[in-house]
C-alpha cells in the first residue's frame, strides 16, 4: 500500500491492507503504540474556512488564514493525513476521473480557469480546483474579492 504522511498524520484504509486480523484488533494494537485515531470531516473543515483570505501563490504556512485554490485543497486533505502535491495540475494526477453525475461531497473538482496549466495538451489544462459539497455546490478559494466561498 502506498501512502504519504502529512506531518504527524497518516491516512490509512485499514480494510485495504487485508490483514489476517480484525479491524478492531488492528486499532487495539495501534492504540498500544500511542497512535491516535482521528476522524476529520473534510467538508465540515472546508466550511469553517469560508471567508478566509485569498492570495495567489499563498504558502501553506499561511493556512488556514490565507489560501489560493490549490493550497486550500492541499491543506484540507493534509488535515486528514492525505498528502497531495501543491499545484492543481499535479493534484489532478493523484485522483480518478468520475462522471459529472457521480461526483459526491468531498470529491476534488478541477476546471479550466484564468490561467490553465497542462502536462502535454493545452486543451486538457487545469486552472482552478475546489471541493464538491452536496447540492451541486463547491467550496473554493475564488479570488481576493470572493475569498474562500461556497458557490
Amino acid at each position: 500500500m502506498d501512502y504519504r504522511a502529512v506531518g504527524y498524520r497518516c491516512a490509512v484504509d485499514i480494510d485495504s491492507l487485508r490483514l489476517p486480523i480484525s479491524k478492531g484488533e488492528i486499532l487495539s494494537i495501534l492504540a498500544t503504540k500511542n497512535f491516535k485515531i482521528i476522524e476529520v470531516n473534510v467538508v465540515t473543515l472546508a466550511r469553517k474556512c469560508i471567508g478566509a483570505k485569498y492570495r495567489r501563490g499563498a504558502r501553506l504556512i499561511e493556512a488556514p488564514v490565507t489560501f489560493d485554490c490549490s493550497s486550500f485543497i492541499k491543506w484540507l486533505y493534509g488535515q486528514c493525513g492525505i498528502w497531495l502535491p501543491r499545484r492543481s495540475i499535479q493534484q489532478r494526477e493523484f485522483g480518478e476521473s468520475v462522471e459529472f453525475s457521480k461526483i459526491i461531497s468531498g470529491d476534488v473538482v478541477f476546471v479550466s480557469g484564468w490561467i490553465d496549466y497542462y502536462l502535454d495538451d493545452p486543451a486538457d489544462g487545469v486552472g482552478h480546483v475546489g471541493i464538491a459539497i452536496e447540492n451541486n455546490t463547491v467550496i473554493h478559494a475564488g479570488n481576493s474579492k470572493l475569498r474562500v466561498i461556497e458557490t
